[in-house]
């Protein structure tokens, strides 16, 4: 193997060009500014959905999630209408592109990445953020000794929120994200001080994600974005690498409305509902809030179990006063029904006879049945403004392949770059305000500087691109089945 070459890889997770651009302009952002200057840069095309969980496995294994067998949180049982939500020991059953530079002898150092528990043998390591902190439960190291190391250096500090956090407010919420991206920064510099001299490539990840979710307006967003600057500097400066990736896996920003896909079905008459049910659905309580519910008890689960059914339905209702039914309350007429959305992020199925336990459609019309849907939702329009929206919708096929294809959303879209975030409820209305003014775009950034890189702009870039360019960096071709391309980035 050639000379012993340093990459550093930063993941921002939901940060976005708008903020960027905007620190750049007051001077907040000097460490990405020059980085920009010196390199190349350009927006990344995130998965669709834009969603954190498969985006973050498929950056580290450069294939679509038709080949990972994740599309969002929840997954489709395969012959039943039933999901489950499965996102731990995920990471194992592929192999990220540092395991792949461990096999040509290069060492990596890999932190923080969301949902990467447990962790994976490494060479040099691998810490995972379980449990929000290090030694709360489960050892997030490897190899295990150095959870200890990194105790005894630092101690046990927290790297990101736990539920109390949507309880408060704007102010505390930058305060808290600010402090956990302080400690994950005391954590690289640990981890840095001790293997540095050692490592090829050291990636970590920050979250500024969150406080999108609740913050749109640019100045308040820079109280982060400018510790996460320097964050950025300090860890540069101590690693001293030849060359730096800053990467986002999805953008983040303002929502404009939420969009029903399953009202638009209904009203469409491609889905047909019996009755409401479950009584609890009527007072807002359903799998999306429990965990903010819990928070707002400062209760954990069993103890809540022991507390009289009138006093927990009367917190529920002051937690949790939400009036939007889940598609999971409701009693599907399958027999009647042609599509309909059971996931997380907006993915149509098609109710497919021989496919579907109560399936109608017959396998010659799925096509037509498809078509005929995508057609209805490239006509949507705005429903204040009366705009024709910009949709990009896809049969599976188009946008996923792999082993796991038979898992996937037979329809899959965006709206106006996630402007316009789809929801399973059932509000009785096909758009409204959303939960959060904030949420995911479909286009995060991109910036590459160091001796191996160009300079300009990069206009076509994609979050699976990622993995293959950082393997041919180090004179090594991308697997047959890895489907990112290498990047036109490199001298």
């Amino acid at each position: 193997m050639k000379m012993h070459k340093k990459l550093l890889l930063i993941g921002a997770d939901g940060a976005d060009w708008r903020y960027i651009n905007y620190g750049i302009e007051k001077g907040k952002l000097p460490t990405i500014k020059k980085l920009i200057e010196k390199g190349v840069s350009g927006r990344l095309k995130s998965l669709i959905p834009p969603t954190t969980f498969p985006a973050w496995m498929c950056f580290s294994s450069g294939k679509n999630p038709g080949k990972i067998g994740h599309f969002g949180y929840k997954k489709r049982l395969k012959g039943s209408y039933e999901t489950e939500t499965k996102i731990s020991n995920a990471f194992p059953k592929i192999t990220p592109f540092w395991r792949i530079l461990n096999k040509n002898k290069l060492k990596a150092g890999i932190v923080n990445i969301p949902y990467s528990f447990p962790p994976q043998k490494t060479d040099e390591f691998m810490v995972c953020l379980a449990e929000y902190r290090l030694g709360k439960d489960k050892n997030s190291c490897y190899p295990k000794d150095l959870e200890q190391n990194i105790i005894k250096n630092i101690g046990r500090l927290r790297y990101e929120s736990d539920y109390t956090y949507f309880n408060n407010t704007i102010e505390e919420q930058v305060k808290e994200s600010i402090n956990d991206l302080k400690n994950r920064t005391r954590l690289s510099e640990v981890l840095l001080k001790k293997y540095k001299s050692k490592l090829n490539l050291f990636l970590t990840i920050f979250f500024p994600d969150r406080l999108h979710h609740f913050i749109t307006d640019s100045e308040t967003l820079m109280e982060y974005y400018s510790e996460l600057d320097k964050s950025i500097e300090k860890i540069i400066r101590l690693y001293n690498p030849d060359n730096v990736i800053l990467f986002s896996d999805h953008g983040g920003g303002a929502v404009k409305q939420e969009f029903y896909i399953n009202e638009f079905l209904i009203k469409h008459g491609f889905l047909k509902l019996k009755r409401k049910r479950r009584f609890l659905s009527k007072i807002g309580f359903n799998l999306e809030n429990i965990q903010k519910f819990f928070a707002f008890l400062r209760l954990d689960s069993k103890i809540v179990k022991l507390i009289p059914g009138k006093i927990l339905d009367e917190k529920i209702k002051k937690a949790i006063p939400l009036k939007k039914m889940t598609i999971e309350d409701a009693e599907i007429q399958w027999n009647k029904t042609i599509a309909c959305n059971l996931d997380d992020v907006g993915g149509i199925f098609i109710n497919l006879k021989g496919r579907e336990p109560l399936g109608i459609v017959e396998k010659k019309d799925y096509d037509r049945v498809a078509d005929e849907i995508i057609s209805k939702l490239k006509n949507l329009r705005d429903p204040k403004t009366n705009e024709k929206l910009n949709i990009e919708a896809y049969k599976k096929e188009e946008i996923y392949s792999g082993e796991f294809l038979d898992y996937a959303p037979d329809i899959i879209y965006t709206i106006n770059e996630w402007d316009y975030v789809p929801k399973s409820r059932l509000p009785g209305r096909i758009f409204d305000k959303g939960r959060d003014p904030g949420n995911h775009k479909l286009y995060g950034i991109f910036i590459a500087s160091g001796k191996d890189f160009k300079k300009g702009k990069i206009e076509d870039g994609e979050l699976i691109d990622i993995a293959p360019t950082v393997l041919k960096m180090f004179d090594i071709e991308k697997p047959k089945d890895m489907d990112g391309k290498v990047l036109n980035i490199l001298k």
